[in-house]
């Protein structure tokens, strides 16, 4: 573990919380059902249980995507008689072509790599056929992706979750980014984009994470935390970086609510010291 995370730690539980309210990954039981993001997942389950389907859920970086997708597959795997579920997160910029997408997820199934793309095609939907000759449970795939996917690999993911299961596809950018010129058709039954929070959902993720932990906390209350929610734009993961960043500078939860001054102070530091930049930030 690097040595922050370690001193991260240490300090966190001198605070007297079990682990960081305010981890940077995205880890679903510290996911926050705030009414946008649980209309999502209502909406990606609807698809999902009738066995079949496309689902695209897009959103800028931080918006939330990620830990969304962690819990969709927590879900799925919780319910082990009903769904069966495998995870392709790509960190490393392989899904943005329809040879990289089958590798990916061929990997994920269990499939051998082939020689050509559409061996590699008919491997994937040969595995499910077997699958679903055998088992009574719903197989979904999970898709989550910073990159711009391609409509020709859309279309290809369209295919499979008509033909073999649903596909979830998290994504950074709109399937309408992408250029319709020789692109195939794609066919997509629920389809959602995460935008900003507004002050109160922004609240509740910072109170549910907090009191997930074992630590009511109102080091953020009243004006802290408004001027936490101007600094983010709303951005999920802008509001958890602040208030992990003033979590640093508190010594001891007597500090109720964090002093102002301290607020002003780290905001000017995330400016890099501009003074213009930090006013920027501060409320109205």
């Amino acid at each position: 573990m690097r040595p922050y995370l370690v001193e991260r730690e240490m300090h966190v539980r001198d605070l007297g919380f079990l682990e960081d309210p305010f981890s940077p990954f995205s880890d679903s039981h510290l996911f926050c059902p705030v009414s946008p993001h649980t209309a999502v997942l209502e909406g990606v389950k609807s698809v999902v249980e009738k066995g079949l389907g496309f689902c695209v859920v897009t959103g800028s970086e931080g918006m939330g995507k990620s830990i969304l997708a962690n819990r969709l597959v927590s879900y799925f795997l919780g319910r082990p008689n009903d769904f069966r579920a495998a995870f392709v997160y790509d960190s490393v910029g392989q899904l943005d072509t329809e040879n990289g997408m089958m590798i990916a997820l061929s990997d994920a199934l269990g499939v051998s790599r082939k020689r050509s793309a559409e061996k590699q095609h008919l491997g994937i939907i040969e595995e499910m056929k077997i699958y679903h000759s055998v088992a009574p449970n719903v197989f979904v795939i999970v898709i989550d992706t910073n990159l711009k996917i391609s409509r020709k690999v859309l279309s290809w993911l369209s295919n499979i979750a008509r033909e073999s299961c649903p596909v979830v596809l998290f994504s950074r950018f709109s399937v309408d980014d992408e250029p319709r010129k020789g692109s195939g058709t794609i066919s997509i039954d629920f389809q959602a984009s995460l935008s900003s929070l507004t002050m109160k959902d922004a609240w509740e993720i910072v109170r549910y994470r907090c009191s997930s932990v074992s630590q009511p906390i109102r080091l953020f209350e009243g004006e802290v935390f408004r001027y936490v929610w101007d600094a983010s734009n709303g951005v999920p993961s802008n509001v958890i970086d602040i208030c992990s960043i003033l979590l640093d500078k508190v010594t001891d939860l007597t500090m109720v609510p964090i002093s102002l001054d301290i607020v002003n102070q780290t905001l000017l530091e995330m400016s890099n010291g501009s003074e213009n930049e930090a006013r920027a930030l501060l409320p109205l």
